[in-house]
């Protein structure tokens, strides 16, 4: 078993798990491990539950889904 196999490690503060999502090594701050998301992830996630309530606009959800991936393709190039 590799490192990114053997998590996630549920229910531990401080712990690490792998996003659901994409895949991402993700630190557990306690706000986004219960939903297994990074914080981008999490991020689009909650745009899309917030753009089908009508809750924000298409042009909000999509300037919101645009500011996400420039925080990906940003933290990639380092």
């Amino acid at each position: 078993l590799s490192l990114h196999d053997a998590l996630p490690i549920w229910g531990m503060k401080g712990g690490a798990f792998k996003c659901n999502m994409c895949g991402r090594l993700t630190r557990d701050t306690g706000d986004n491990a219960s939903v297994g998301l990074c914080p981008d992830c999490l991020e689009e996630a909650e745009l899309e539950n917030m753009f089908s309530d009508g809750a924000i606009t298409g042009a909000e959800y999509k300037k919101g889904m645009a500011d996400v991936e420039k925080r990906r393709q940003k933290r990639k190039k380092k």
